[in-house]
């Protein structure tokens, strides 16, 4: 049986934030990150109606949305050179927020079946908090309690329900780990690539953190402590891409330090 070949970036750095980002090395097993395209895929998500975090009043729906409904590519984590092992991973969304607020859902858009993401693996819904706004999760303070979930059909947006509260003003990251494949050294073929990305008019605030030793287990508790922390991009053309990962919210009594989080967004450039 013949498996998606990956596009492969053993080492990557992010220029405009100050991230560490871990490298394996070619002689010895470690953990590398990869992409497969698929942007000839007929999975095609409906268009969002409303345009990225809505400000909106206290109490109104705030909607928190970068992709454009279409998937180019898929992302996964890897035991590295053989490329044998698919490895647990934090995959996440930044969202700047100018005010506390209430995550009520989280939407996450699963590939087609040739990222071979089946129905029914388990994962875990995260959120995080950064007063700083500077773009580094490293930092970041974890949000709520575990929200155990499973993937759902292929190619569509399954929505789950959460309940995160961000106290004030700062980064919002929310996202997903594979928890099927957080066991030491991986689980085995076929590779697997759960995060669908869009590359369309990308924005630079999507995130995949991970160990660099397959033997160690992701750190989902304390972002800081994983060993890569790596801007989601297309290690061919080093241009950035988005996760599929949205959320909704609702808006919290609290003061405004900035009334449209996307005023604090911030330029990147990736380098190979």
């Amino acid at each position: 049986m013949s498996y998606p070949q990956p596009s492969r970036c053993l080492s990557c750095a992010l220029l405009s934030t100050v991230l560490v980002l871990g490298a394996a090395s070619a002689h010895a097993a470690g953990s590398g990150s990869a992409r497969i395209d698929l942007s000839d895929s007929s999975s095609v998500a409906p268009l969002p109606t409303d345009p990225p975090i809505q400000p909106g009043e206290r109490g109104s729906t705030l909607q928190f949305i970068y992709d454009d409904g279409s998937i180019e590519s898929a992302h996964g984590v890897f035991r590295i050179p053989q490329y044998d092992r698919s490895v647990a991973g934090v995959y996440l969304n930044r969202f700047p927020v100018g005010h506390p607020l209430k995550v009520d859902s989280i939407s996450i858009f699963w590939p087609p079946p040739v990222a071979n993401v089946a129905p029914g693996l388990e994962l875990m819904l995260v959120a995080y908090y950064d007063a700083d706004i500077d773009g580094n999760p490293a930092n970041a303070v974890r949000l709520g309690s575990d929200v155990h979930v499973t993937v759902g059909a292929q190619g569509e947006w399954s929505t789950y329900p959460v309940d995160f509260d961000v106290p004030a003003a700062g980064d919002l990251y929310v996202g997903f780990v594979n928890l099927w494949a957080r066991v030491p050294n991986g689980v085995a073929l076929p590779l697997q690539y759960p995060g669908s990305a869009d590359s369309d008019n990308p924005h630079c605030q999507s995130y995949m953190a991970y160990q660099s030793n397959p033997l160690m287990l992701v750190d989902y508790d304390d972002i800081g402590a994983n060993a890569v922390i790596e801007v989601l991009h297309d290690p061919d053309t080093m241009g950035v891409e988005d996760f599929m990962i949205r959320a909704t919210g609702q808006a919290l009594p609290g003061d405004d330090l900035f009334t449209n989080g996307f005023d604090n967004l911030i330029a990147c450039t990736i380098s190979g």
